[in-house]
């Protein structure tokens, strides 16, 4: 399931479109749901409110604690990068500040220095 935040509301996208899920949860964000651990409530919900293509994304949680990150975690890794490093033992964790995502589809800022 793919969760997004839209037009400052919680949703979840099936198919091409979107299920508004402020509207039919009652909840406030994203953040919430996934709290709450209501994500198999939210998955039974089948029919899109919005097309996707009519709805403006925000960051899919804009208002996160903390955020991990796990990277290098898939095994064919190598294949896909083709820098003839050798394999992980292990994948890489690491933090990232709510400043440093964009909406999809919207420009990063990437300072000079």
């Amino acid at each position: 399931m793919k969760l997004v935040t839209f037009n400052s509301r919680a949703g979840a996208v099936v198919g091409g479109g979107v299920v508004d899920l402020t509207g039919r949860m009652r909840v406030r964000s994203i953040r919430q749901l996934l709290e709450e651990g209501r994500l198999a409530e939210a998955a039974a919900l089948t029919p899109a409110d919005f097309a996707l293509d009519e709805v403006k994304l925000d960051l899919p949680v804009p208002d996160p604690a903390k955020i991990f990150c796990v990277g290098v975690n898939y095994v064919d890794r190598n294949a896909e990068y083709k820098d003839a490093s050798e394999a992980p033992k292990y994948p890489s964790l690491f933090m990232r500040t709510p400043l440093s995502f964009v909406p999809q589809g919207e420009a990063q800022v990437i300072p000079r220095e």
